[in-house]
């Protein structure tokens, strides 16, 4: 304050005015245009995916809820997944819709929002196993799709939880193998064992055990530096602090 004693009301005020707008935050409505570029995967439920010919998800669910709230349109771009890192170094895209894992790697390349899901392998047995906990693997047969970073963590503790290892090709042959009694569980990605036990109603034929192995945080990706990401940000913590944030999630995923 002394600094400024010998200078004039006007000079003082004027000052402090500019002082506080330098150091005051980029505001959330501060849009680089009124709408955002998303590319979006059609295929990766409970994230992004087409049912009966409507887009849902939890990521797109999510977006379009920001958008309401920070107000702001949507234009999608739908893509493959290997093309959105590429597309959004290209500034094609603004954001991507899908369930990006937030890893160091990634973000040496790309930015991240504020993560809004956390997701990584889950063991899931039929809902009248009476596997209650790790505890029970034991000369169990426990299945996983090849080439997941699920089967790689099954594999991991399966040495010391004596529990037989097999791989299979897709989804639908975990089930039914489980289904069929030719294996005593699954363990794939929770976000979709999750989503296929909500999609069975007050009727579950599977239920999780334990917890969550190797939890990674989920959240929107961005280009390096982009304007977009306060923006999100802003929105996903209304959205959070509201309970919206966590009624979009149970929509897709049993708990």
């Amino acid at each position: 304050m002394r600094v400024f004693a010998s200078i004039g009301r006007f000079a003082l005020t004027a000052g402090l005015a500019f002082f506080m707008a330098q150091q005051a935050p980029a505001q959330a409505d501060e849009k680089p245009s009124d709408t955002i570029e998303a590319g979006i995967l059609m295929t990766a439920p409970p994230f992004s995916y087409v049912d009966n010919g409507q887009q849902k998800g939890i990521t797109y669910d999510l977006l379009n809820a920001i958008a309401k709230d920070q107000g702001f349109k949507i234009h999608l771009n739908p893509m493959g997944f290997d093309a959105m890192i590429p597309a959004m170094q290209a500034h094609q895209i603004d954001v991507a819709v899908a369930g990006f894992f937030v890893t160091d790697v990634r973000k040496k390349i790309i930015d991240f929002s504020e993560p809004f899901f956390t997701e990584g392998s889950a063991l899931a047995v039929p809902i009248d196993s009476p596997i209650k906990s790790y505890d029970d693997l034991k000369g169990k047969t426990i299945v996983s799709q090849q080439g997941s970073a699920a089967l790689s963590v099954l594999q991991g503790i399966a040495p010391e939880r004596g529990v037989d290892v097999r791989a299979m090709a897709d989804e639908a042959n975990l089930l039914m193998a489980v289904q069929s009694g030719n294996a005593d569980g699954i363990f794939f990605d929770s976000a979709i064992v999750a989503y296929r036990i909500s999609l069975e109603g007050d009727k579950p034929t599977l239920r999780i055990v334990g917890e969550v192995q190797h939890p990674t945080d989920i959240a929107f990706a961005l280009p390096k530096d982009s304007k977009w990401t306060p923006i999100l940000n802003a929105g996903i913590e209304k959205l959070r602090k509201s309970g919206e944030l966590e009624k979009i999630v149970k929509t897709y995923v049993a708990e």
